[in-house]
Parts: C-alpha cells; structure tokens; sequence
C-alpha cells in the first residue's frame, strides 16, 4: 500500500492467499525484471502517498529479488507497521550505508533516513497496470 496498507510483513513472500492468477507473456516478463518470474508478485496500491505515479487502486508488479536502492527507485519497504510504496535513494559514500526514503507525492512528509539494515526494502517496483 501506498499508506496504511491492510498487508503485513509476511505479504510480499508468497505467504498470502492467491486470489488470481494472471497469464503473463514469458517475454513481457522478461523486459521487466531478470530474475524468474516466482520473484515477481503483483500488489495493489492503497492510500495517496505514491500519487501521482501510482494512483490508489493502480497494481504493481514488484521484484522481490531486487532489494538494492542502487540505482534508486521506487521500492515496497516495511516501516514496522505497514508495507508502503516509497522512493529509495542509496547516499553514495555513507558510513554505514544509508538511504534516503521518500513519498512519491509531495504532500506527505519529509524524507528520512535509514541505514540499508533498518530500510527493510522488500522489493522493486518494475511495472504498473492502470485501467484506461
């Protein structure tokens, strides 16, 4: 979610209930993320914080394989509460390594900092489906 999402922690690796299943082509995968198609999980945006990008109700396609902020992007993190979309930035050169995590909508807060250890990046976002 993007705000106070109704998944937990455990959402993201496979433990959730499947509620649909989609028929994806293996190619169309491909240009989105490397890594086997089991890494991938397809989550909905609730809340405003990521808008205007990623609207509420927008699903995503998200690479739980990919949990490095370098190059930064827009990740599914954990805040100890809820599972938001945020955009991540590796601080080049930080002792230890940081990252600065950010809303996506400019009328939320300030971005923060975390070290890579406390971020808890689940994955990358790497795709969106928008209804026209």
């Amino acid at each position: 979610g993007a705000g106070a999402a109704a998944m937990d922690q455990t959402g993201l690796d496979g433990s959730v209930q499947v509620v649909a299943e989609w028929q994806i082509p293996v190619a169309a995968l491909r240009q989105l993320a490397a890594g086997p198609s089991a890494n991938l999980r397809i989550i909905t945006v609730i809340g405003d914080s990521a808008e205007p990008r990623y609207p509420a109700n927008t699903r995503i396609m998200v690479n739980i394989d990919d949990q490095r902020p370098s190059p930064p992007g827009t990740f599914i993190v954990y805040d100890g509460l809820w599972i938001l979309v945020k955009r991540v930035e590796y601080l080049p050169h930080s002792d230890p390594p940081t990252v600065e995590i950010s809303s996506i909508n400019p009328e939320y807060s300030k971005p923060y900092k975390r070290t890579l250890g406390e971020a808890h990046i689940l994955g990358r976002v790497v795709g969106r489906w928008m209804a026209t």
